[in-house]
């Protein structure tokens, strides 16, 4: 899950009030990207709080049940403080030869950068180390969503890059291992029904976008 304070600390309210809805109790364990994602894969774990709605098209992670929950929509966006930079798209950022960052274990980023040389690309394990990176002009730009993006400006009063392009926009959905298959239905709609309240705060982290 994405390493940002504040939207862990709300998918953790919603957890824990999801499942003692359904009598269990719920911890979470703070691991690096891709290792949360193999340990939920293999079972040492028994599920993703939040993760790409199409992760079940990678064949790596054929033991994860999407849950049919929504959690947040979000606009995959690059960002800079270069004015020389022309829009940025989803095909032309692989021809530019731009250094490009992105937060460790983001499958959307990984997926949408995998044909770029290694030597372009950074990772970061926290969206306020790529924002100090940009500033430091270590990076062109930062493939990050937006709420994210602006969230660690917040937590570090950072000068805001601008957005230079959007790349992508898709839906973050809980996953759980294929164990627990059983629970995924109620877990739904219990999710469902904490978010129909307008107010949430999760919602703050949603984007104006159709997101698969």
């Amino acid at each position: 899950m994405t390493p940002d304070s504040k939207l862990i600390g709300h998918l953790h309210a919603l957890y824990t009030q999801a499942f003692s809805q359904l009598g269990y109790n719920f911890v979470l364990r703070d691991r690096p990207g891709r290792r949360s994602l193999s340990d939920a894969n293999e079972g040492i774990t028994d599920g993703e709080c939040a993760r790409l709605g199409k992760l079940n098209d990678n064949p790596s992670y054929q033991n994860l049940v999407r849950v049919d929950a929504l959690l947040v929509h979000f606009k995959l966006s690059a960002y800079s403080f270069r004015d020389d930079l022309p829009p940025i798209t989803a095909d032309n950022i692989l021809n530019l030869k731009l250094r490009i960052g992105y937060p460790r274990g983001h499958a959307a980023q990984e997926a949408l950068l995998a044909k770029l040389p290694s030597r372009y690309l950074s990772q970061f394990s926290e969206i306020t180390h790529g924002i100090r990176m940009l500033t430091a002009n270590r990076l062109d730009i930062m493939v990050v969503p937006e709420a994210l993006l602006n969230a660690a400006l917040d937590e570090i009063g950072s000068p805001a890059p601008h957005k230079v392009g959007v790349l992508a926009a898709y839906g973050a959905y809980p996953y759980l291992n294929s164990k627990h298959r059983h629970l995924a239905p109620p877990l739904a709609e219990v999710i469902k029904e904490i978010l129909s309240d307008p107010h949430h705060p999760l919602h703050s982290f949603s984007e104006s976008t159709q997101a698969n």
